[in-house]
């Protein structure tokens, strides 16, 4: 269902509802034309460097695939991880990619899912990671900022980020795959959803999620959450009591007894990360959230606190 010919667009693994549907289609509207204009600059790299389909597989081995949510200073989850003997497979998102290097955490692969040309190079621009650059691999969308692939000196691996259901007679997402030659994949929408798709790709088992909040920790101001200015400018005569209680939830974690609130966004994000998990439990595939916080609790989805989970599989768990 990921990849290619199996696979169902963000949309319809989030059940095909009205609210995905507008996400979809606001995100297209959006982006669509920095994408298209970033694979054209890309296209020469794209074309000559190698596959997500070269990698080699990890079967059997534990992955952490280790998200930018504020869980991970919170409860100093790099540390930790700095400390272990974890010998499993360490999978970033690139904006973690720097944090990592200086907390002395070389990972083995980042992964990239956008496009923003100012932000996304920020995460490649720094001394440190040319020092490390050839011990590491990155997973570039071929949508990814051009002036990011550029910065990155190490082994590039391109694939297609699912924009729509290729299958659709007038797919963006099946003639950008005719232009790139690389294979499609589901992302279910956000680059830390990506880090777990990866991870079961490679055949990791069981994975590991940390810093993937999906959320804002209970007395964050909702001022300051990624969608509050846009509604306010797409409502302006709503109060902003009314705003979060028309946009905003509020979860507790029954696990890590944690509060939190969310967003639609991130919602949507979580729904279609848990539908994809349902897919690989289904395999054989363990999911265990360690972010110690944060909305990501439903079935199949377990939880485990992040330093039982590195004492029960961080060695070579099938030895």
């Amino acid at each position: 269902m990921f990849m290619d010919g199996n696979f169902q667009s963000l949309s319809e693994i989030a059940n095909n509802d009205d609210l995905s549907n507008s996400i979809t289609e606001a995100t297209i509207d959006n982006f669509e034309k920095l994408w298209m204009e970033n694979i054209a600059q890309n296209m020469e790299t794209i074309l000559s460097s190698k596959s997500i389909k070269d990698l080699p597989k990890h079967e059997g081995m534990s992955a952490i695939v280790i998200a930018a949510g504020p869980s991970i200073k919170e409860n100093h989850h790099l540390k930790m991880l700095r400390e272990s003997d974890f010998e499993g497979i360490i999978i970033a998102v690139d904006r973690m990619f720097i944090p990592l290097l200086k907390e002395g955490i070389i990972p083995d692969y980042i992964v990239n899912a956008d496009g923003d040309r100012e932000n996304i190079h920020r995460f490649f621009d720094d001394p440190i990671v040319d020092e490390y650059a050839e011990q590491i691999k990155v997973i570039f969308a071929t949508l990814a900022p051009p002036n990011a692939v550029n910065r990155f000196k190490g082994e590039r691996y391109f694939y297609n980020a699912m924009i729509d259901n290729p299958h659709e007679k007038k797919s963006i997402t099946k003639y950008i795959r005719y232009l790139t030659q690389k294979p499609n994949i589901n992302t279910t929408g956000n680059v830390g959803g990506f880090g777990v798709i990866f991870a079961y790709y490679l055949k990791c088992n069981p994975i590991a999620t940390i810093g993937l909040n999906l959320g804002y920790p209970a007395g964050t101001p909702f001022e300051n959450t990624y969608s509050y200015l846009n509604i306010r400018k797409a409502y302006p005569d709503m109060t902003d009591e009314e705003i979060y209680t028309t946009f905003y939830q509020e979860y507790f974690h029954p696990y890590f007894k944690t509060k939190s609130y969310t967003e639609p966004i991130f919602s949507y994000y979580k729904e279609g990360l848990i539908d994809a998990a349902k897919y690989m439990v289904l395999e054989g595939y363990k999911i265990i959230n360690c972010t110690e916080g944060g909305i990501l609790h439903e079935d199949p989805i377990e939880s485990m606190w992040f330093r039982d989970f590195l004492s029960t599989y961080g060695r070579k768990h099938n030895e």
